[in-house]
């Protein structure tokens, strides 16, 4: 069974012993190391009952983050995963071959919780660490570049069995539009115009030249770093160069990490002077471990053409993911001007496609996807079915969700219906069964969930007892019992959305049935609404956000989601519809006024399309709160508030619909 270490506090001498394989390990003293946003580094030092030299006298334990928003980003983003693989699959295999990669003594991965442990080789503190910033010595660049080529010709040899580094890029061109939305906003006002005109145009062709690296024959392909620059290597003072930070691991083309040392880790003016001798110091990497040579100067400048743009998406990207530092954006500054230098440099941007439309055309959901999924292994995966409507006209609005938790204690359900001038019933139950057929069965509830026809039409009935939700802020069932019971149909009004970050799509719908409350029946005839399928990890703890589906009087339908996760930027995703045309948002900001319990009072919203200059400004004003509390299984609690609201455009254009605002009130708000 796997040891896994969750905080530094929990390692002990009898892991040591066997982590090390040696039963002379009799103490330990430990000490944080570096700054690590997703992870943390500590020294450990042994003391032996005997004086084996074999033995090393310092170690370091590479652990998790003790954050949970923080690690729930890493688990998600894979990279504990990666990086836990590459040293214990990967990188053994390779030590006959490199000497640049630390020997790991452990390695344990729990995907469920994204708890790891490493515990490695230490470089020593007299180690020199690289500086992007100041950017590599010539002796520096040498030894980097003549690893990097060791490295590439083992990892070539060794490709074999690696089909977990064979994957999806993970940004996708409409993603990048966002993020770079989001980066314009921080930085644009640095940066100079030909850098941001480069970015511009990358961002427009990305799908094709994704499209054309994947071309086979067009690049050299190994398991690459991923990240390789000064701020991953440590210079020991025997020369020798080890490189840290594997959890960008991936197969791909090895021009790209070539390209991203020389754009990243060196000054422009050094990088012009030194390129080609680099490049020949690279190939001879490359032949001293295969036996022969593998690529000429000539290659790597026609491969280093075709990889130049990689640093400049890894200085969008990198920023946005990374939490905000005086010596942060001074780095991604310093990158991507180096690297849009090298872009030029390489006369790059002639082979960049044009723009492709395609990026822009929404995804959709099939058939299939509106079936139940098989669970993942994460104690956090969930599959809930969500659907909202609001009867303007009958002053009445309502949301139910269904989550399905399937590795963890119950399962959640939740209906509410409210109305003008009466108290809120709410129904909420986060034990509820697991249910047959997506049939709820409790004492209090009964509820069944029924696909008519896919991507179509859905009906839901629901018949139980409830409580009323009028005193406090947040529903705690205290209040009077009361009966509420539904049977709606949700017709489909729209293009089906499946968003492209995450396993989930949402359908505009138009809502007939009834609703009982007690003794009186509500009858709605196709009023607005949606319905929605989510199915992955879901930690509604780890971030924030904001989410608004609302439908204008003009037949306009939109969905956003304005995304918070810790120390980043927000992200803003969703689209605007009419009929059966969907375009994409490109930028969002929500900006929101709450009130001393904790209630959004007000909201504004700004939206901007996908190939529009235009902006939509949108005013919400909440008309009924259904505000809840979540529970999480370690005691965490997020303010989870729900609202019917009114919509107003700059323009005059009015609609209704459901707005969400998730809040972890342990986070300081940005």
């Amino acid at each position: 069974m796997q040891t896994l270490i969750e905080n530094a506090a929990q390692v002990t001498v009898d892991f040591l012993r066997d982590a090390l394989g040696s039963s002379a390990v009799s103490s330990f003293t430990s000490k944080r190391i570096g700054t690590g946003l997703v992870g943390e580094c500590h020294r450990i030092t042994l003391s032996y009952t005997n004086n084996d030299d074999s033995l090393p006298q310092t170690v370091i334990l590479k652990i998790a983050s003790q954050d949970p928003r923080s690690r729930a980003s890493g688990l998600s983003l894979g990279i504990y995963e990666n990086e836990v693989r590459f040293y214990t699959e990967v990188a053994p295999q390779l030590t006959s071959m490199v000497s640049s990669i630390a020997k790991c003594y452990y390695g344990a991965f729990d995907n469920s919780t994204g708890i790891f442990t490493l515990l490695l080789e230490d470089a020593g503190a007299d180690a020199t660490p690289g500086d992007d910033i100041a950017a590599a010595t010539r002796e520096q660049a040498d030894a980097a570049m003549y690893e990097l080529g060791r490295l590439h010709a083992a990892l070539i040899m060794d490709a074999s069995n690696k089909e977990w580094l064979v994957r999806e890029p993970p940004i996708s061109p409409p993603l990048l539009r966002q993020l770079f939305a989001s980066f314009s906003t921080r930085y644009k006002a640095q940066m100079d115009t030909r850098h941001y005109e480069i970015c511009q145009k990358l961002v427009a062709g990305f799908r094709g030249l994704v499209e054309l690296l994947r071309e086979p024959g067009t690049c050299t392909m190994a398991i690459t770093h991923g990240d390789y620059r000064l701020d991953n290597m440590l210079y020991k003072p025997d020369g020798r160069v080890m490189v840290v930070d594997w959890q960008c691991v991936t197969a791909g083309p090895v021009l790209g990490d070539v390209a991203y040392f020389l754009g990243c880790a060196l000054k422009t003016q050094d990088r012009r002077e030194w390129q080609q001798e680099l490049l020949a110091i690279y190939c001879k990497g490359l032949e001293d471990v295969a036996g022969e040579a593998v690529l000429t100067v000539d290659d790597c400048m026609r491969e280093l053409q075709l990889n130049a743009f990689f640093g400049v998406i890894m200085a969008i990207v990198s920023s946005i993911q990374a939490g905000r530092t005086d010596r942060g954006d001074e780095m991604f500054m310093t990158m991507l001007a180096r690297h849009c230098e090298l872009v030029g440099d390489l006369d790059a941007m002639a082979i960049l496609p044009d723009s492709d439309d395609e990026d822009m055309t929404p995804l959709r959901p099939t058939a299939e996807d509106e079936q139940q999924h098989e669970p993942g292994p994460e104690k956090d995966w969930n599959e809930s079915w969500y659907f909202d409507f609001v009867g303007k006209e009958q002053g009445v609005a309502g949301w139910v969700r269904l989550g399905l938790v399937p590795n963890r204690e119950g399962n959640w359900y939740q209906a509410t219906v409210t109305r003008e001038g009466e108290p809120t019933v709410m129904v909420s139950d986060f034990m509820a069964p697991r249910p047959d057929k997506l049939h709820v069965k409790t004492a209090k509830i009964e509820a069944t969930h029924e696909l008519l026809e896919p991507l179509k039409k859905f009906r839901l009935t629901l018949r139980a007892s409830g409580h009323h939700h009028a005193q406090k802020p947040f529903f705690d069932a205290s209040e009077a019992e009361t009966t509420l019971g539904l049977d709606l149909r949700f017709d489909t009004a729209g293009v089906p959305y499946r968003y492209r970050i995450t396993t989930r799509y949402e359908i505009p719908c138009l809502v007939s049935g009834t609703i009982t409350l007690q003794d009186s029946t509500i009858s709605l005839d196709r009023v607005p609404g949606q319905r929605d399928h989510s199915f992955g990890v879901r930690d509604w703890w780890s971030m924030d956000w904001v989410w608004a589906s609302f439908h204008m009087e003009n037949g306009l339908h939109y969905h956003a989601t304005d995304l918070r996760l810790p120390d980043v930027p927000r992200i803003g995703m969703g689209y605007s519809q009419r009929d059966a045309t969907a375009t994409e948002i490109e930028q969002l900001e929500c900006d929101e006024i709450k009130d001393t319990s904790g209630l959004v009072t007000a909201m504004t919203m700004t939206i901007k399309l996908l190939g529009s200059d235009e902006q939509t400004l949108a005013k919400v004003t909440p008309v009924r709160h259904t505000a809840l509390k979540l529970p999480s299984p370690d005691t965490r609690v997020a303010l989870f508030d729900r609202a019917w609201a009114e919509v107003e455009t700059q323009d005059g254009e009015k609609g209704v619909g459901w707005f969400e605002w998730n809040h972890n009130p342990v986070v300081t708000p940005r």
